[in-house]
C-alpha cells in the first residue's frame, strides 16, 4: 500500500545492519503519525531485507539497488530516495541514526509557525555505540539567514548532518535534489544553504533528532585525493554563492565576513584533511604515508600549500611515528 500524499516522508539510504533496527524503531515511534517510510537498500551483503520484514507497516516502502552505489557516490542514493517520496517534507536520514519521538510533531508547530520557510532544523543530540547522548548539538536561534547560518557554521560553532534537516519535498526538487558531490563532502551543507535562500530557516528550541557518532562512519572513508576533489567542488560553489550581495544591514555584514574568510576556511580544510591521511598512515603504512606527503608534495601549488608547511607536516609526522 502506498499512502497518497503523507505529511512527511523520512528517507533512509541503508547498507550497515548494526543500528539499522533501532533506526527504524526510532521512526515507527512518532507521535505524529502522518508520514510514510522510505527505505533503499544499497546492495548490502547484510541481511538488510530481513530487518524490514520484521515490521508488517503499511507506511513502509523498501526498494533494493541492483549494484552497490557505495560511500563515494552516496548523494545518488539520496536523490534516489527523494524520487519515491509522496510527502509534503522530507528528511533523509543515516541507517544509524534515530528520530527522537517527538521529533514530526516538533516540526509540525515549527512549520505552522513559519508556514512560509522551504527548510528547516531539528535540534541534535550526538550518541555512542551504545545510544548514550555524549554531545550536544549547539542551540540555534528560532529563525536565522543563510549568512548566519553559514558563517557559524564555517567559525565551528554550529555542527550539522544530513538527518538534521527537513526540506520542503518540491521545493528541494526544484533545487535538483541533495547537492551532489563525492562522498557527501558538504552536500548536507550546501543544500542547506540553496534551500535557505533568501527566506532562512526556523530551527527547533527541543531536541528532536539524534546522531551517532561511530566508526562505521562516512567521514572515515576515501582518500584524500577524493575529499581534495570534492573540497575543490565546494569552493567553486561558495565563489558563485558569493557573488549575490544581499540587502539586509546585518547579513551585508555576515556576507563580508564570508568574503573576507573563505580563502581560510577552504585552506584549513585542504590541510586538516592532507595532515589527517600522512599522520593517519605514517606508524601502520610508513612507505603509504611517505608516497602520500610526496604527491601532495609535488601538488603543493595546486593545493595553495608551501613547502616549507609540507616539510613539516613530514617531521611532525615522523616524530610521531618514533615516539608515540
Amino acid at each position: 500500500m502506498i499512502i497518497d500524499s503523507p505529511y512527511f516522508t523520512i528517507l533512509i539510504p541503508a547498507f550497515k545492519i548494526k543500528f539499522f533496527d533501532e533506526a527504524i524503531r526510532s521512526v515507527l515511534a512518532q507521535q505524529d503519525e502522518d508520514f510514510e517510510l522510505i527505505i533503499l537498500n544499497d546492495a548490502s551483503p547484510e541481511n538488510i531485507k530481513g530487518v524490514v520484514e520484521k515490521y508488517n507497516d503499511f507506511r513502509i516502502r523498501y526498494y533494493e539497488n541492483n549494484k552497490n552505489v557505495g560511500a563515494i557516490r552516496i548523494v545518488e542514493n539520496w536523490n534516489k530516495l527523494l524520487s519515491y517520496a509522496n510527502g509534503e517534507f522530507v528528511i533523509c536520514m543515516g541507517d544509524d541514526d534515530c528520530l527522537k519521538k517527538n521529533c514530526l510533531s516538533e516540526y509540525r508547530e515549527l512549520i505552522s509557525k513559519y508556514p512560509d520557510l522551504d527548510i528547516y532544523h531539528g535540534w541534535t543530540e550526538i550518541i555512542d555505540e551504545d545510544s548514550k547522548v555524549w554531545k550536544m548539538q549547539e542551540p540555534r536561534p528560532l529563525r536565522e539567514s543563510v549568512y548566519t547560518m553559514m558563517w557559524h557554521r564555517w567559525t565551528g560553532r554550529f555542527n550539522q548532518y544530513i538527518g538534521d534537516f527537513l526540506y520542503r519535498t518540491d521545493v528541494l526538487r526544484k533545487n535538483g535534489g541533495f547537492f551532489n558531490i563525492p562522498l557527501a563532502w558538504a552536500s548536507d551543507d550546501i543544500t542547506s544553504y540553496i534551500a535557505a535562500g533568501y527566506k532562512g530557516i526556523a530551527n527547533t528550541q527541543i531536541p528532536v533528532f539524534q546522531y551517532r557518532q561511530n566508526k562505521y562512519s562516512i567521514t572515515s572513508v576515501g582518500g584524500a585525493a577524493e575529499k581534495i576533489e570534492a573540497i575543490s567542488l565546494e569552493k567553486s560553489w561558495y565563489n558563485d554563492f558569493l557573488l549575490r550581495k544581499p540587502i539586509n544591514e546585518t547579513d551585508v555584514i555576515y556576507y563580508g565576513l564570508l568574503k573576507r574568510d573563505m580563502p581560510d576556511f577552504i585552506s584549513q580544510k585542504v590541510n586538516y584533511t592532507i595532515d589527517n591521511e600522512v599522520k593517519g598512515k605514517i606508524k601502520n603504512h610508513f612507505f603509504e604515508a611517505l608516497n602520500s606527503w610526496f604527491f601532495w608534495f609535488k601538488e603543493n601549488k595546486k593545493i595553495g600549500r608551501s613547502k616549507v608547511s609540507m616539510l613539516k607536516l613530514l617531521f611532525n609526522a615522523l616524530k610521531f611515528k618514533l615516539f608515540k
